[in-house]
């Protein structure tokens, strides 16, 4: 609104009251807008409401022009699911799937970065190489930026005239108090409850890794306590693959022939103790009570 009035109030107007004005000046001015919301399943999360608005604003207008399209873009589509039939409807109408990003765009972009911003002869290449070949796996970019930014930091810290090797496992080891807030909240909470298991089943037996049979019990145990649906091998398989997908865990086979009982999971590069924190925090903001 503060484009088409610069002397709009920041205060006063409920959402609807913004979006019947928004709608009056595009009608009056003949714009069309197009609204791009990006971590769109964190807006959900907070107010499906908001969605569901805006999502309706041309069912109005049928026989006039339609002044508002949008696009969304989310890490997990599955987060779409808590939307209602008709704007799930809408918005799964024309999805386009982005693969996530290869080393190679990995690598470009650092360079892109460190080109406008850090003076020449900082950095070697086999620093791009080394924070590529640590989140290529999950493809977030954000991770990648936040560890050139903090390996930075580090060589500062240490007057150094060169980031080195050891800037960047250090600054990986920061990472998880960063990046993963933004993951973690744009995952839906059954997979996080997962993730949450795994991790009991880790401090349970002291090892670096936990067997998926161990890890499907614990999860129907905090299933029922929370009184959720149970779900079988196949879904929990599912969500852990994708879980592995972001770069939050590894899996193992070590015997095809056995199902579940021979495959392990395993947490290398987080701390468990920061991680069960945030999802902790998280269960809380969404009035889980584990």
């Amino acid at each position: 609104m503060k484009h088409f009035n610069k002397n709009f109030p920041s205060r006063g107007f409920s959402f609807q009251d913004l979006l019947d004005m928004l709608k009056d000046n595009l009608n009056r001015q003949n714009k069309h807008l197009i609204l791009v919301l990006d971590e769109l399943s964190y807006i959900i999360m907070k107010n499906d409401d908001i969605i569901y608005a805006l999502t309706r604003i041309n069912d109005e207008t049928l026989n006039t022009s339609q002044r508002l399209s949008i696009i969304g873009i989310i890490r997990d589509i599955s987060s779409l699911n808590n939307l209602d039939e008709s704007t799930l409807s809408t918005l799964q109408s024309n999805i386009i799937h982005f693969n996530k990003y290869s080393k190679n765009q990995i690598i470009d972009i650092l360079k892109s970065r460190v080109k406008i911003s850090i003076k020449p002869n900082v950095i070697d290449y086999n620093i791009f190489d080394m924070i590529s070949n640590l989140v290529y796996k999950s493809g977030d970019m954000r991770k990648a930026l936040y560890m050139l930014w903090a390996s930075i930091k580090i060589a500062e810290e240490r007057n150094l005239k060169k980031v080195s090797p050891e800037c960047v496992r250090l600054a990986n080891n920061k990472t998880i108090s960063n990046f993963s807030q933004d993951l973690l909240i744009s995952i839906e909470s059954h997979k996080l409850i997962l993730l949450f298991s795994i991790l009991n089943v880790l401090e349970k037996n002291k090892k670096s890794y936990g067997l998926i049979s161990k890890i499907k019990e614990e999860f129907q145990q905090i299933c029922e306590y929370l009184k959720l649906s149970i779900f079988s091998y196949s879904q929990i398989m599912n969500y852990l693959h994708e879980l592995e997908k972001y770069g939050i865990i590894s899996i193992k086979i070590k015997s095809k022939n056995i199902r579940g009982r021979q495959a392990q999971v395993s947490i290398n590069d987080i701390s468990l103790e920061l991680l069960k924190k945030k999802l902790l925090s998280i269960f809380e903001s969404r009035g889980l009570n584990i």
